[in-house]
């Protein structure tokens, strides 16, 4: 049996939760701009898996605190992540005093994580002797992300 997490009624509800669910840190966890993003990021995948609408209908911050139904289903409306990290920062006691330092911290953790390697998949075959790994480049020129596929024997 699969317990969900219920939807909350406002996306300033959600924002409340998710700042008690992600951005209590642990005690001795470094606070720096990059680890708080990371949070943030793990905290706005959650909205979209969970409560966020499946069809993906975009909404801008401004009109965030509607909710609508489908198929008698209420659903938040999806936020993209800079719409998302903004609500955070204006609700968040812990960022509240930088949120006009949101557009730099954000530059710095997209910078920061650019040098991390990571994959967009993994796959294994059903006797698990071949793995596909799915791996993203950005190209800085064109501005698109090539997805380059590598086979390997395990």
């Amino acid at each position: 049996m699969e317990i969900k997490t219920p939807i909350p009624l406002t996306v300033n509800d959600a924002i409340e939760e998710l700042c008690v669910k992600f951005l209590n840190l642990p005690v001795g966890e470094e606070t720096t701009v990059e680890r708080i993003f990371f949070h943030l990021q793990q905290a706005h995948w959650f909205y979209v898996d969970e409560w966020a609408d499946p069809e993906g209908g975009d909404c801008s911050d401004e009109d965030a605190t509607s909710i609508y139904g489908r198929n008698k289903r209420i659903f938040l409306p999806y936020l993209r992540f800079d719409a998302f990290s903004k609500l955070m920062f204006s609700t968040s006691p812990m960022l509240r005093e930088y949120r006009e330092k949101h557009g730099d911290f954000k530059a710095r953790f997209k910078a920061y994580s650019n040098t991390i390697p990571r994959y967009g998949a993994v796959m294994l075959n059903a006797s698990c002797d071949h793995l596909l790994l799915i791996q993203s480049y950005l190209l800085q020129l064109h501005k698109l992300i090539l997805t380059v596929l590598w086979l390997h024997k395990c």
